[in-house]
């Protein structure tokens, strides 16, 4: 069985929803939204894909080929057509030179080829023990979050993400924020105590934050599987 599944064009222009593409060609709404991640450290957009391109990802997700596979990994997959798309790395970037002109930096131009895709799984399926992603800031400036496969959700359900929004930005110097970075990393009652921002995923809902500033952490899961997509870009 190969990973060849829905291959698409990397350059279609038909990957996001209809109704988000006005971030790509308004500025003032692409600054709004990035405002909003700075404020509140991340944004959902529900529906992110087109109707069509979810069902055929989610198809995918659901065969598992995909799973733990990155960048070259996917090649020749919806996957990697639509991580590596026009559409994404254009929204990737009009988002970052936004957040430049909002902190009152120089603008600098994302690159394509340091963008980073993959597919991190969960299973707990028939008791399995998962562990969680360990707490951390990312190399990237913009990290986007796509849910395919979600565990059940019930009385006990964990957040799929926690995130300590604009940490380095709120605590400066460095050496405050790297500190406080470690206590969190290492200590579920610092956690408790400091507050955090807990997201549960939905099905196809993207999530975007600013994972050099905002530091964050993939709980474990007691049922089921998780499966996303996520798009770091640059590394």
């Amino acid at each position: 069985m190969t990973l060849a599944i829905h291959k698409r064009n990397r350059e279609s222009s038909g990957f996001i929803n209809q109704k988000y593409r006005s971030i790509l060609i308004h500025p003032d709404k692409t600054k709004a939204l990035t405002q909003k991640i700075l404020d509140k450290g991340y944004v959902q957009l529900p529906q992110f894909l087109s109707d069509d391109v979810f069902d055929q990802l989610k198809r995918l997700g659901e065969s598992r080929l995909i799973i733990n596979k990155k960048n070259e990994e996917l090649k020749g997959t919806l996957a990697y057509d639509l991580a590596y798309s026009d559409e994404i790395f254009s929204m990737c970037d009009a988002l970052h030179q936004a957040r430049c002109e909002l902190e009152g930096k120089n603008p600098t131009p994302l690159e394509r080829s340091r963008q980073v895709v993959g597919f991190p799984y969960k299973d707990a399926r028939g008791g399995a023990t998962t562990v969680e992603t360990d707490y951390h800031f990312d190399g990237a400036y913009v990290n986007l979050v796509l849910p395919i496969v979600l565990p059940p959700r019930g009385g006990n359900v964990r957040p799929d993400v926690e995130l300590f929004p604009n940490l380095r930005k709120r605590f400066a110097p460095y050496v405050l924020s790297a500190s406080i970075a470690r206590l969190l990393r290492h200590f579920i009652w610092f956690r408790n105590w400091f507050g955090s921002t807990k997201v549960n995923y939905e099905v196809g809902t993207l999530i975007i934050f600013f994972g050099d500033v905002t530091f964050h952490g993939v709980p474990s899961i007691l049922d089921g599987e998780r499966l996303v997509m996520t798009v770091n870009s640059h590394w």
